[in-house]
């Protein structure tokens, strides 16, 4: 995931809808490895892009809103996901 978000971002920019995409499934794939605090970052990252260039309704900014609540339950000891 590393190396293609990498090239993704160098080829579209790190606000582009495909790549925005993959910070978000980083960030899943991330989260499913444990790694719940560089999920929570790339989730961040991924919403604030979408939030910026897609806007709050968007699927992807709605997938990200949730994925982050998620991860914040995960990380308070709530294991909702």
């Amino acid at each position: 995931y590393k190396e293609a978000l990498e090239g993704r971002c160098e080829l579209l920019g790190n606000k582009h809808p495909a790549t925005l995409r993959l910070i978000l499934n980083f960030a899943s794939f991330q989260r499913k490895q444990g790694n719940l605090e560089e999920a929570q970052r790339l989730c961040k990252e991924g919403k604030d892009g979408c939030i910026a260039c897609l806007g709050q309704d968007h699927p992807y900014t709605k997938f990200a809103l949730d994925r982050e609540r998620a991860i914040a339950q995960h990380l308070s000891g709530q294991h909702g996901l």
